[in-house]
Formats: structure tokens, sequence, C-alpha cells
């Protein structure tokens, strides 16, 4: 293998290990917006809105916009 040969490699695995990280990112934020939506739904059906379910609510869409960002 040339060193032409090996440089390109080292790039390719750089660039899947960077799409690696990327969607494990993405995955922790959907788990986050999936965790966060059910306790906000059980927290609603115990009590009806409250300033929490409405700061909850808010987390959740900042992490709906993160997830939006990153994707583009």
């Amino acid at each position: 293998m040339s060193q032409s040969d090996n440089r390109e490699a080292i790039r390719e695995t750089a660039r899947l290990l960077t799409e690696l990280d990327r969607a494990l990112d993405e995955s922790s934020v959907i788990r986050d917006i999936a965790n966060k939506t059910q306790r906000l739904h059980d927290l609603e059906r115990i009590t009806g809105p409250t300033r929490s379910t409405r700061l909850l609510r808010r987390e959740i869409m900042a992490l709906e916009n993160r997830l939006k960002l990153a994707r583009t």
C-alpha cells in the first residue's frame, strides 16, 4: 500500500468516525426528547399544565430545534 493510499484510508476512517459521532449525538438527543416527552405527559396527566410542565415543554422544543439544526 502506498503512502497516498494510506493517507486516503486515514481520511476515510476519520470521515466515518465523524459520521458515527454525529449519529450517536443525534441518537442521544432523540432519546432525551422521548424521555422528556414521556415525563411531560405523565406530569400533565396528574397535575395538568403547570409552570414545570411549561418549562419541560420548552426544553423539549429546544432539543427538537437542536436536532433539526444538526441535520441541516
